[in-house]
C-alpha cells in the first residue's frame, strides 16, 4: 500500500472492565494507540429486526501492522467511535479492520 492513502489520524482504544462502586461493573476505554489509517468506500447491508428494516454501514480501514488490535476496541476519527467487529493482518506490513459506527442516540 502507499503510505500516502494512510491520511487519517485516527485513536484506537480498548476496554477495560471497571467496578461502579454499588456491585456492578462499567466499560472503561483506555487508549491504545494513535496511528495513521485509510478508510475505504463503506459497505452497506439491510436486514428485518423485530418487524422493522435496519442498515449496517461498515468501513474498510488499513493500518500498519499492530499485533495489539482486536475486535472489540474502538477507532475514533473526528469524533466519531467506530466499533471493531474484524480484525487481519496482511502480512507483517498491515492491519485491516471491519468498523461500524457507534450511532448516539439525542436526548
Amino acid at each position: 500500500m502507499n503510505p500516502g492513502k494512510l491520511n487519517r489520524k485516527v485513536a484506537i482504544e480498548f476496554p477495560r472492565a471497571e467496578n461502579d462502586g454499588m456491585g456492578g461493573r462499567s466499560v472503561a476505554w483506555i487508549p491504545l494507540c494513535s496511528v495513521w489509517a485509510c478508510f475505504e468506500k463503506p459497505a452497506a447491508t439491510t436486514e428485518i429486526q423485530q418487524g422493522g428494516v435496519v442498515s449496517a454501514v461498515t468501513y474498510p480501514v488499513t493500518i500498519r501492522y499492530r499485533a495489539d488490535v482486536k475486535p472489540g476496541c474502538r477507532l475514533i476519527y473526528t469524533g466519531r467511535v467506530y466499533r471493531i467487529l474484524d480484525v487481519w493482518d496482511v502480512g507483517m506490513e498491515l492491519t485491516r479492520m471491519n468498523c461500524e459506527e457507534v450511532k448516539r442516540n439525542a436526548p
